[in-house]
């Protein structure tokens, strides 16, 4: 069996990091269909020591990390188990309530303030991403989907970033990632600022 072995990981709900490799292609692993498992949003074949291979969905682990794995651009990185209400197509249950579904998304942005997260579902050419922002002071933690640079400027813009996020540039595809990273930088030397004051 084909498997990569670049120090990939998954980590238990209790923290147990525990070694592990992904096939290089679930065909390989003979995990059929394949393209189930190409992106890992929502499950993840995994080769354990033994050459024993087991489909992980998201919610039964905490996260896992795949580094260097394969060619696809959904391939690599650190993703974690969120509960999200269920993406492509909401469905509501009779009483009005939305369904959750666990997804893995990957991590962007670790900030101590921000934290960015992005799912793509979907094959071939109908693959679609979306951005996920955690605010990380603020009175919930809820992931907020991304919809566009002025709501996610608006959410990010207090008294100690406002003025200086409204100057940021929103060029290029990592404009989200530079705007989370800039807000987490600012958020922290003004706290650095605060206690320097303080003292």
């Amino acid at each position: 069996m084909k498997a990569q072995n670049s120090g990939d990981f998954i980590i238990t709900w209790k923290n147990d990091t525990i070694t592990c490799s992904f096939p290089a292609n679930p065909k390989d692993a003979d995990i059929r269909p394949a393209r189930r498992y190409l992106n890992g949003h929502i499950s993840i074949p995994t080769v354990f020591g033994n050459d024993s291979v087991r489909i992980i969905p998201a919610g039964d682990i905490k996260a896992y990390s795949r580094n260097e794995h394969g060619k696809s651009l959904l391939c690599d990185g650190y993703f974690e188990s969120k509960k999200l209400a269920a993406l492509n197509g909401v469905r509501k249950n009779p009483d009005g309530r939305t369904n959750e579904e666990w997804y893995f998304l990957r991590r962007l942005v670790d900030g101590k303030y921000a934290s960015l997260h992005i799912i793509y579902l979907g094959t071939g050419d109908n693959i679609s991403s979306t951005l996920f922002l955690t605010i990380h002071n603020s009175k919930t933690t809820d992931m907020i989907k991304v919809w566009g640079w002025k709501k996610t400027l608006a959410l990010l813009s207090d008294s100690d970033t406002a003025e200086e996020l409204s100057k940021l540039k929103r060029n290029g595809s990592n404009k989200y990632l530079n705007l989370v990273k800039e807000y987490n930088r600012l958020k922290e030397e003004a706290a650095i600022l605060q206690s320097g004051s303080n003292n």
